[in-house]
């Protein structure tokens, strides 16, 4: 007697979202968002996904918030169709500019483009003049790196290893008293 096999019912789209979500470490720890709690809802409807986070302010970098946001809007890419996906931000400082649109991808630009940088200084000890002939082959590979690839590639930047780094959201250059720098 042959028995048709019964293929495992495929996961619900929020459990592949925050599976998804768990293993990408955030900008401050090493911890998944998940893990840290910042993701307070998915909820899937007819219009899309739309994830709430909760991400609570940081101190030490006001860049956390966006590139928090920016993780899970890279993640998405990782769930066959998720569809339409807006990614709101609750109770911040700042949730009304990243829920915004445009104005978050440009401030998790400078979010990104500051933490990279800010690592070359510190580690390296580099001079103004310095800063401003970065590329991005000089940026060491890493999760920070990536970030501002990732950034660079949705503001339709230069993804060309000998671009200029220290640039803008349009790609002006920037002078380095532009962006805070922490050393």
């Amino acid at each position: 007697m042959e028995v048709d096999e019964m293929s495992e019912p495929a996961m619900p789209l929020e459990a592949q979202i925050m599976s998804v979500l768990s293993p990408g470490a955030n900008s401050e720890s090493d911890q998944a968002i998940t893990e840290l709690g910042y993701v307070r809802t998915v909820t899937v409807d007819d219009k899309g996904v739309t994830i709430n986070l909760q991400v609570p302010p940081v101190s030490t970098s006001q860049s956390h918030a966006y590139l928090s946001t920016r993780e899970v809007h890279s993640a998405r890419r990782e769930v066959d169709g998720i569809g339409a996906i807006d990614v709101l931000l609750d109770d911040h400082d700042d949730s009304d500019a990243i829920n915004a649109g445009p104005v978050f991808l440009r401030k998790a630009h400078r979010a990104a483009l500051e933490r990279c940088v800010s690592a070359l200084v510190q580690r390296d000890s580099l001079a103004p003049s310095a800063i401003q002939r970065l590329i991005l082959r000089d940026l060491p590979d890493g999760r920070d790196k990536t970030r501002l690839l990732q950034c660079r590639f949705a503001l339709g930047l230069s993804m060309c290893l000998n671009s200029k780094v220290f640039v803008d959201d349009e790609g002006r250059p920037l002078a380095v008293d532009e962006l805070p720098l922490h050393a």
